[in-house]
């Protein structure tokens, strides 16, 4: 027979089914059919690839960023500190020797074979006699060596005491340093910055116009006439006025200083004369200096106090003397003004 449980052949007196344990005509209830699981497969892995930002990595605790406001303050703060570093060297700058004067770099002199080029304004701390200068640059185009020398300089319109010696060698170049010095660097209050500076160089027999070069300063009015009320001389383009007598100028003597002023287009020197004292002749040494276009300055006179001592010429009651202006190329007097001073 067959088994009702399973359908195999059972022998017809078999009680159970060899086949599936089943009883003769029993059937069992089928067994619940399970279905195969699928493996789980771990997430893939991405090498190298980070983190988009702000997503949670597993086992990572995650960094806490830094505020806006601690950025913003930083940023102040770096602001604030700087600002105050910029005006301490700003006003260190300001209040030094040049108060921030400048000259911008250009030729100033130009001949056949050489070239003169002003390259800065500067100041030498280890210099107390002369710290102020230029540094000029000459290229020589020529077969010869060139000198160049200083005629005369101001500044801001005075005329004060200068100096340079710069050699050039044939087809080559050199620098050197236009020196600034004199005691009216030191008295005058008009000299403590510079506004304008004004020089005549040469070569040999050959000068130069006068070179005016402007620095960074705004330039101001100045007046340094303090002497008479009353000029010894005003006309043709010039000014003579007495100012003061020095009785101890220096050892030889005492000196007589005037203010000289230039007012015309031309370069011009100025000489003192013989020299009368109380109607006697005076030894003494005179001057002769060189006045710049539009520029003004001091001469001075020293008289030999030995001298008028033994001819018995003091004191000073009346000094007498001729200022000669002439032609500093040609030699050609232009001008000669009579000056007189009453109980100097």
């Amino acid at each position: 027979m067959i088994c009702l449980n399973c359908g195999n052949q059972m022998p017809d007196d078999a009680v159970f089914c060899p086949s599936c344990g089943a009883g003769a005509g029993e059937k069992k209830d089928a067994a619940p059919q399970i279905p195969p699981q699928q493996p789980q497969m771990p997430p893939p892995v991405y090498a190298n690839v980070p983190p988009y930002a702000g997503a949670d990595i597993p086992g990572q605790k995650k960094k806490k960023g830094i505020s806006t406001f601690l950025l913003v303050y930083l940023a102040l703060l770096l602001l604030f500190i700087g600002g105050v570093v910029a005006a301490i060297l700003f006003v260190r700058y300001k209040n030094g020797p040049l108060h921030g004067a400048k000259i911008k770099k250009q030729i100033v002199w130009e001949t056949g074979d050489l070239t003169v080029t002003a390259k800065k304004l500067d100041y030498d701390k280890n210099n107390s006699e002369s710290p102020y200068y230029i540094t000029l640059e000459a290229e020589n185009s020529g077969a010869s060596l060139k000198t160049v020398t200083v005629e005369d300089a101001a500044l801001n319109g005075i005329m004060v005491e200068s100096e340079l010696d710069l050699t050039v060698p044939a087809g080559g170049k050199a620098s050197g340093e236009l020196h600034f010095s004199g005691q009216e660097l030191k008295m005058l209050a008009a000299l403590s910055e510079f506004y304008s500076i004004s020089f005549i160089l040469r070569d040999e027999n050959t000068l130069s116009d006068t070179i005016r070069l402007q620095t960074s300063l705004k330039e101001q009015q100045i007046y340094i006439n303090t002497g008479d009320d009353a000029p010894q001389y005003e006309g043709d383009g010039v000014l003579v006025n007495y100012t003061s007598l020095y009785p101890t100028f220096s050892s030889y003597g005492p000196a007589l200083e005037f203010y000289v002023e230039n007012n015309t287009d031309k370069y011009i020197r100025v000489k003192s004369g013989d020299i009368t004292v109380n109607g006697g002749a005076a030894d003494n040494k005179a001057f002769d200096e060189g006045i710049l276009p539009h520029a003004c300055g001091y001469v001075r006179f020293v008289l030999d106090l030995d001298q008028m001592e033994k001819d018995d010429l003091l004191p000073l009651k009346k000094v007498e003397t001729e200022f000669e202006f002439y032609d500093p190329v040609t030699g050609e007097q232009l001008l000669s003004v009579p000056i007189s001073v009453d109980d100097p």
